[in-house]
């Protein structure tokens, strides 16, 4: 079967695609450009969504594990009372680019359609910051986010975990750092938007690549960043690549997307497969004809307006 971009998709992202298959691909290994180039996409996509100064944006500093300062941000809404549950959001980026400021915007509208208050860590970036940092700057995050819950009117049982793409990552990387350490209570939730979870997946996929948004360099030269020498070889912890892990016993209630052009799209169903072995409660949608980002680069198709509604509903059920 031939793949193709679901056709609102292709309409409504027609400039961008056209842009991306004229433009010179970028090299393995060129974090420099690719820090130039693909916040720009973001930050385009991001100027479609409307400010929501109703929303207020907080910020915080939190200890890491290496004594090192970093960021955290709470996003609410002043005009209602708090729910009791709260979300700890993961930016994406590849672990080498982004920020909490550059999805301000959908954070904010987030916390608007679902009514839960959210935090976001701004964690250390590779290379500069390898692995083990960004998931334990996303740990340091979730452990004070537990220590002022009641400050912030939350139930520490009802704290849940989401992030796209590396941020995906780093949420089911920090999942298993904290059922490994015993945090308690237990996370609630884990909402995986196109997680990004096997260093293995470097190779070119037939009939997808030509597609893809991320391709198969650009997820060399992130893993490469995070890893070194390491990525491929059997020293690479589950922490880092969830893909790893060998068993997902007593992982939280799990939702878990990806579209079916994407390069993540088999290692995230083999994930799903691992959740649904170990018993976990799992929520998996596979979008037709849509590639990575799908919904920051077109938030307003149809598949991302039910995308959405998905993951608003499951935030709710935290």
């Amino acid at each position: 079967m031939t793949l193709k971009y679901d056709p609102e998709f292709k309409e409504a992202a027609g400039s961008l695609l056209t842009g991306l298959e004229t433009a010179p691909q970028i090299p393995p290994y060129d974090i420099a450009t690719r820090r130039a180039v693909l916040p720009a996409l973001v930050e385009q996509a991001m100027g479609m969504i409307q400010l929501d100064e109703s929303i207020s944006r907080q910020e915080f500093t939190v200890f890491s594990y290496d004594q090192a300062l970093i960021p955290v941000y709470r996003f609410w809404d002043r005009n209602i009372s708090a729910s009791g549950s709260a979300l700890l959001y993961v930016h994406g980026g590849g672990f080498i680019l982004g920020d909490v400021k550059m999805y301000d915007k959908s954070l904010r509208q987030l916390v608007k359609k679902s009514g839960v208050q959210v935090f976001s860590v701004d964690y250390r970036l590779a290379p500069e910051s390898p692995y083990p940092t960004p998931v334990e700057d996303c740990y340091a995050a979730l452990q004070w986010l537990y220590s002022r819950a009641a400050e912030f009117s939350i139930d520490d049982a009802r704290i849940g975990l989401m992030g796209e793409s590396a941020g995906g990552g780093l949420v089911a990387g920090t999942v298993l750092l904290a059922r490994g350490r015993q945090l308690a209570p237990p996370i609630a939730k884990q909402i995986l938007i196109y997680p990004m979870l096997d260093d293995r997946n470097v190779d070119v996929i037939p009939g997808v690549e030509e597609l893809a948004i991320w391709k198969s360099a650009d997820n060399l030269t992130s893993w490469h960043a995070l890893l070194g020498d390491r990525r491929g070889t059997a020293e690479v912890s589950p922490h880092a690549a969830p893909s790893r892990a060998k068993d997902l016993k007593d992982s939280p209630p799990t939702y878990l997307e990806v579209g079916e052009l994407d390069i993540f799209q088999e290692e995230c169903q083999s994930y799903s497969r691992q959740l649904k072995e170990a018993g976990i409660e799992l929520e998996f949608h596979l979008h037709p004809g849509l590639p990575h980002l799908f919904d920051i680069l077109c938030p307003n198709i149809k598949a991302t307006n039910a995308a959405m509604e998905h993951r608003i509903r499951t935030i709710q059920q935290i």
